[in-house]
Order: C-alpha cells, then structure tokens, then sequence
C-alpha cells in the first residue's frame, strides 16, 4: 500500500474514530432513555437479519454511609464498642464495623432505609443507591458476518451516514 493511501485511510479511521466515539455514547444514553433496567433488544434490519443487541444491565442496591454523624451516634448508642478512641485524631466508628453494617444491611425498598439485620432498627447515616444502569451491545460472530454481507450489498449505507453526519464539530472538542 502506498504512502498515499495509509495516509488517506489513517485520516479516515480517525475521522471515524472520534465521531463514533459520541455517537456510541449518545447511543447508550438514548438505549438506557427507552428500555427498562434488564431489558435486551435484538438488532433488526428490515429484512429480518438480526445484527446484533443491545442489553440494559439490572444494576444491584448497594448500601452507602451517607452521614457518618448520624451513624456514629447510632453506633456510640447501640455499640459503644466500635466507637475507636485516641490514637485516633478523634473518635470514630471502628472501619470493619462499618464494613460489617454494610455488608449485614437489610435494604427495605417500600421504605427506602437500611435496616439492621439483628435488630430490624433503621441504620441512621446509611442509604441504599443504586449505581448506574449501563447499555452493552453484543454481536455474536455470525451476526458480524451478517453486518458484513449487508455492508457489501448496500443495506447498511443509510444506517452508517446517519451515524456520523448529525455529529457537530464542536462536540468533538469534549
């Protein structure tokens, strides 16, 4: 290959490159907008060839210390024991009993609180959060060779000029 035209491709891929990067996140944004926590959608040409999918991942609850203020008095309360003193800088709750309440944590979702497993008191200073949910594409062999046949005879061209034309220059300074 010519100087020439790995220059012309390299410029092209980058080109490529920069404005699929947006548009993939725009994408995934838009997936997790229409579909539901869990959900996973084929990827349907018109012609009924399945290209591929996108899932929208079902992310846990995961207990979180929000207030260590109103956790250290409820500790300092119930287990005084846990309360670390000097050498510390100041008193605090021990690291691995905060690790064990958020572990043991019971997440009672009509309510919105943590509760402690034993005692069925709500932990003050801890909520449950839910992290994002993420989009994943998956595109089984197959279906590469699928999206492959269809570039060959044309069917993709509309699909892949819309993916790069609506990007704005200025989005691509991010």
């Amino acid at each position: 290959m010519s100087a020439k035209r790995v220059a012309v491709q390299a410029a092209l891929a980058k080109w490529m490159e920069d404005r699929l990067k947006i548009v993939r996140k725009e994408l995934a944004t838009e997936a997790k907008d229409a579909m539901d926590a869990g959900d996973r959608k084929k990827a349907v040409l018109d012609d009924g060839t399945v290209i591929g999918s996108v899932s929208i991942s079902d992310p846990k609850w995961l207990p979180k210390v929000v207030n260590m203020e109103a956790l250290f008095e409820w500790v300092e309360k119930n287990a005084p024991h846990n309360i670390e003193t000097p050498p510390a800088p100041e008193p605090r709750v021990r690291p691995a009993y905060v690790e064990a309440l958020l572990k043991s944590a019971v997440y009672v979702a009509t309510a919105g609180v943590a509760i402690h497993p034993d005692t069925g008191e709500v932990l003050p200073g801890i909520e449950f959060q839910r992290r994002s949910s993420n989009a994943t594409v998956t595109i089984t062999d197959d279906q590469s060779e699928a999206i492959q046949a269809a570039l060959a005879d044309g069917r993709l061209d509309a699909a892949l000029n819309s993916l790069t034309h609506d990007v704005e220059p200025k989005e691509l300074e991010r």
